[in-house]
């Protein structure tokens, strides 16, 4: 916040974020910042909020340096601090080894993960198509709602994992066994194979040239 200050003491009005995490070396054995600091966050993100500023906010990531136990929680964590807090973007998706690595599965799983928190976070609307009193009363206690219209409209709302198991132990083995990181991994190979990116628009490329051949310029004037 005391960068928010100065910018505005050198150019009044220039837009600013707040960070949604303080980042200092709470770790006194290692004498780096660790994520995953949950009342962190909550107090970081508040006081942007509270100021009426965008918060810069961070998640998805964890100290672990493989996909154990340690990174599940520490990623989901941070996932929910920052959600439940109110952060307006976040930072860190994917990140593990305090930033030193990148995973693309966790990535993935952690696209999983926030799904899942939005879902259950979102609240549970009260109107009479969710509440269906009126089916209830046309079908009664016995009644075929499966094949009903209403539930045709409706039971593509509840969130279904990409990959998380949700079938017996049998039926998981006659399909290879796969643990999450292996599906990841998997989902991750279709993903880059099958998406082509959407190139920007000629004038936009020359715009974003003049700006990094000014600074450059002006990084050589400044040597």
């Amino acid at each position: 916040f005391l960068g928010i200050v100065l910018a505005q003491l050198v150019r009044e009005g220039t837009p600013v974020g707040a960070m949604g995490w303080n980042g200092g070396p709470y770790n006194l054995q290692t004498m780096v910042g660790n994520y995953v600091l949950a009342d962190e966050q909550f107090v970081s993100t508040s006081v942007g909020k509270y100021h009426d500023l965008p918060v810069f906010g961070m998640a998805g990531c964890t100290d672990s340096k493989v996909l154990d136990q340690q990174c599940a929680f520490e990623a989901t964590m941070s996932l929910f601090s920052s959600l439940y807090a109110g952060a307006n973007i976040n930072h860190d998706v994917g990140f593990m080894d305090s930033g030193l690595q990148y995973s693309f599965q966790l990535l993935a799983m952690c696209n999983e993960w926030l799904s899942f928190l939005r879902a259950a976070t979102v609240g549970i609307p009260v109107t009479d198509e969710d509440l269906a009193l009126d089916v209830v009363e046309e079908l009664g206690p016995t009644g075929d709602y499966l094949t009903h219209e209403h539930t045709m409209r409706n039971f593509r709302r509840a969130y279904n994992s990409k990959l998380f198991d949700k079938r017996v132990y049998s039926q998981w083995q006659q399909r290879g066994a796969t643990t999450m990181e292996q599906r990841a991994a998997t989902w991750v190979d279709q993903l880059l194979s099958s998406h082509t990116p959407q190139a920007l628009p000629a004038d936009i490329q020359r715009d974003i040239k003049k700006v990094v051949e000014r600074e450059q310029a002006r990084s050589n004037q400044a040597k």
